[in-house]
């Protein structure tokens, strides 16, 4: 297998995310016919955003590397659309089909001999080609010639050349539509891809293939307009640095802490990268060196790196990391990028000598401390200086108007604004976000407190924006600062709004002045100089809690914290990692810590009974925990997150409040999948218990009935067996209901008792064969079941009102009554049918 044609016509994309109808993990398309409704046809595909395309030719690979693919790369977590013939209908490409071309990040057309004889293969690739041009930052095309030469189709000869000719001859298509058709051909036909040979075994075929789609899907860096103020001639400037034409280098950039470097750096990697077989940017580098010890920074980088380049995921132990990166990562064209090392920073003992690098690769470090070349004996710098007067003034009047034009009576604040701010793009930033819609006595008075402040004390400046919050949005701002960087906003908003914090607006506030962002899948981002201002605020405390600790994020001081106790009653976050300590968490431990309200425990001992302790908390979190507590005050807790934590043993969680300890693992699910721990209970009195089952076969049935205020439930629970799931008509408070790869020995589940629920998924699941109850979920919304092969009967859907997404795919599905009947069926936003069984489908 090999490389052909010239280089890639399109560049990789970085798409946005949306919001995924169905669960995002893998779908496969299934069933031979798809059913439209009245005013749905053809049905509409699953309203999935899928990352890649695969366009094929069925008789050619459908049962060999075009199937193969598509497990391997769903397995892989890339979300991968697999063609089906059954979906095609009349003459054209129908708006579903259409659709799933279009929301795709990444197309694979594979060429096998018959593709250019197949009508809809070449209506796809013009489609693709098509998005490619028009917008080709999100779209990418990586072909592959299956028992073909490029040549071949590019020039359309061979049988692609007797193809086309047959279809021509069928007279139903135009010469326009022919020349399109070749053109498709003869433009992706010179895309760099991978030619496949009969001896080509199809898992190194896929492997190829994941290696090219992994950093095209995973590619995050983007860069508002604002901050691509006055860019170019840093980026042009660094790039002739790295001199790609020389040897292996490594290019320093250096200046003080929000003037840019970041930014620079992140627009060089997404300039550069594609002149590299792999590229990773390692962000918060002084940050995980300075909130891990040596070893365990150590390891967390080389993880990322390895993560990157590799697109593996590994768990490492001391050396694990040095050995891959030496056998399999040293061998590369790579660009590495580490960014904000402190002055500490040992680069051979992440990565090794540069020198055994390959010549072709090549590095960025971002720093603030220039000592950190002078010990890399690293000659080629760049120092970034103040933005210059018209960029700053450009960039200050795009956040305080949103616009680049001054109102007439601010035109010269706006000069005194940019003056005192002297050339710091993120003060420009935060300070024009704080006076945006804002009265002229405002800005003034806001200017005077910024000439009052020195200019090298950036953190002081930024910190006028923060003491303009209320009281609920500092403690969320703080919160993110020590705890949530990078965490999806979801989770941490059941907390807030259970201690009245008010996330919705509180969030938006912050987004607003600058403070936070949130990246394409809702996470939260900070810049590391607002993150220091926080994390300096959370540890010295204001006001009448000045010098008082109240959230913790360091191992240091959370050890010291629980040694000696002192003011452990203003603490509200709290994360320990006790790796490498032989010490227990007893009860006695936290009984100071009375307004404590989140916890993490990393690798620790957490025995005794705390039934009588933490009222406040709301977040519980236990990560490789050899041991829990037997009691606990489970009243106010909105989240728990038991992973690959031991909890067997008498007691147990199950006198948290349930009666019976439920001999099964828990696994919370979050956007990124966690792992699970080893066995749990039936606590109630939670708003908020996200659970999903994993680990080995269970044969003891799952009761439910203890989680009455339980408000969503996700089990998955792959390869697992239970005799029975009880309790779900106690479940009166739930909203979300997911189960997915699980096999139960009872073949009826009965889903009537849930009047709350509004999104129901079941998929994966084997040995139920009928849903029961379906037709009294009076408020159900979204309603999908697919790949579960058993089930052969859905009751009565007729009276499902509410009902705007309906998905519904199980190759032994023969019944279906009152789909007839169902109003709102009309007016599914989205509905996907998908029944191999469809010629005997009752519907009655």
């Amino acid at each position: 297998m090999n490389g052909s044609g010239t280089a890639m016509l399109l560049r990789p994309s970085a798409a946005d995310s949306t919001n995924s109808v169905l669960d995002k993990e893998r779908m496969e398309q299934i069933g031979s016919n798809a059913i439209p409704s009245s005013s749905h046809s053809p049905a509409p595909l699953p309203a999935v955003e899928y990352e890649v395309f695969l366009s094929f030719r069925g008789p050619d690979v459908r049962k060999t590397l075009a199937d193969f693919l598509h497990k391997f790369l769903n397995n892989k977590k890339i979300r991968t659309f697999l063609d089906n013939e059954a979906l095609r209908k009349g003459e054209e490409i129908d708006g579903s089909l259409a659709k799933a071309i279009e929301e795709s990040r990444i197309y694979i057309p594979i060429f096998s001999p018959g593709y250019a004889s197949s009508k809809w293969c070449l209506k796809e690739l013009a489609l693709m080609v098509d998005h490619c041009k028009k917008d080709e930052v999100r779209h990418t095309i990586l072909p592959i010639f299956y028992l073909m030469e490029p040549r071949d189709v590019r020039h359309c000869t061979g049988s692609y050349k007797t193809g086309i000719k047959r279809l021509r001859q069928t007279k139903k298509y135009d010469e326009e539509t022919i020349k399109a058709w070749k053109k498709a051909l003869n433009e992706v036909g010179q895309i760099k891809g991978w030619s496949v040979k009969e001896s080509d075994g199809q898992g190194a075929v896929a492997e190829e293939v994941y290696s090219r789609v992994w950093p095209l899907v995973h590619e995050k860096f983007k860069l508002v307009t604002h901050e691509l103020i006055g860019i170019d001639s840093h980026v042009n400037r660094v790039s002739e640095l790295l001199n790609l034409g020389s040897g292996i280098n490594i290019v320093g950039i250096h200046g003080i802490g929000g003037i840019g470097k970041t930014t620079i750096a992140k627009a060089v990697h997404d300039k550069l990268g594609t002149e590299f077989e792999s590229r990773c940017f390692v962000e918060n580098v002084r940050d995980i060196q300075s909130s891990e010890t040596e070893s365990e920074a150590i390891n967390t980088l080389q993880s990322k790196i390895i993560l990157s380049i590799l697109g593996e995921d590994h768990k490492l132990r001391s050396g694990e990391g040095m050995a891959i990166i030496k056998d399999r990562v040293r061998s590369k064209k790579i660009l590495i990028i580490l960014d904000d090392v402190d002055k500490e920073f040992e680069f051979e003992k992440i990565l090794g000598k540069v020198s055994e690098f390959s010549s072709e690769s090549r590095f960025i470090i971002t720093t603030r401390y220039t000592r950190v070349f002078e010990l890399l004996g690293v000659s080629r710098l760049y120092e970034l200086k103040r933005m210059s007067d018209d960029h700053s003034l450009q960039l200050f009047q795009s956040y305080a108007f949103q616009k680049d034009e001054p109102l007439e009576d601010r035109e010269t604040l706006c000069k005194q604004f940019v003056e005192a701010a002297a050339g710091h793009p993120l003060t420009l930033q935060v300070i024009g976000s704080l006076l945006f819609r804002t009265s002229l006595e405002f800005w003034k008075g806001n200017l005077e407190k910024l000439k009052d402040m020195p200019h090298p004390d950036v953190q002081k400046r930024l910190k006028i924006s923060y003491d303009m919050l209320e009281l609920e949005e500092k403690e969320i701002f703080l919160d993110i600062a020590c705890a949530f960087i990078g965490s999806n906003k979801e989770y941490p908003s059941y907390m807030w709004e259970d201690c009245k914090l008010y996330p919705g607006s509180g969030i938006q506030t912050l987004i607003w002045r600058s403070l936070i962002k949130l990246d394409e899948n809702n996470g939260f981002w900070m810049h590391d100089h607002l993150r220091d201002m926080g994390r300096r605020i959370a540890r010295e405390g204001e006001g009448q809690h000045c010098r008082k600790h109240t959230r913790i994020w360091s191992r240091k001081d959370a050890m010291d914290m629980l040694h000696n106790g002192e003011g452990a009653d203003h603490v509200q976050v709290l994360l320990v990692s006790m790796e490498y300590k032989d010490f227990e968490l007893t009860e006695n431990a936290f009984q100071k810590f009375t307004k404590l309200r989140y916890l993490v425990v990393y690798n620790g001992k957490v025995p005794g009974d705390f039934k009588k302790i933490l009222p406040n908390l709301r977040w519980l979190e236990l990560y490789r925990c050899s041991s829990v507590p037997i009691g606990f005050n489970a009243e106010n807790l909105v989240i728990l997150m038991l992973r690959e934590s031991n909890v067997i043993g008498d007691g147990g969680l199950g006198s948290w409040g349930g009666n019976k300890v439920i001999n099964f693992p828990i696994r919370i699910q979050l956007p990124t999948h966690l792992s699970g721990c080893n066995h749990s209970s039936s606590a109630m009195g939670l708003d908020e218990l996200l659970e999903s089952l994993q680990g080995p076969p269970i044969m003891e049935p799952l009761d439910l009935s203890a989680l009455k205020h339980l408000r969503e439930l996700t089990m998955d629970g792959r390869h697992y067996m239970f005799t029975k799931v009880m309790g779900l008509d106690k479940l009166e408070s739930l909203e979300k209901c997911e189960i997915g790869h699980c096999t139960f020995s009872e073949k009826l589940l009965d889903l009537s008792a849930l009047k709350h629920l509004k999104i129901l998924k079941i998929y994966g699941c084997f040995g139920l064969t009928e849903l029961m109850g379906l037709g009294e979920l009076e408020s159900l919304g979204v309603l999908s079941i697919y790949d579960s092969w058993s089930i052969k009967k859905l009751s009565d859907l007729s009276a499902l009102e509410l009902l705007r997404e309906l998905t519904i795919a199980c190759l032994e599905l023969t019944e279906i009554t009152g789909l007839e009947r169902l109003q709102s069926l009309g007016t599914c936003k989205s509905l996907y049918l998908g029944l191999a069984r469809a010629e005997i489908l009752k519907i009655n």
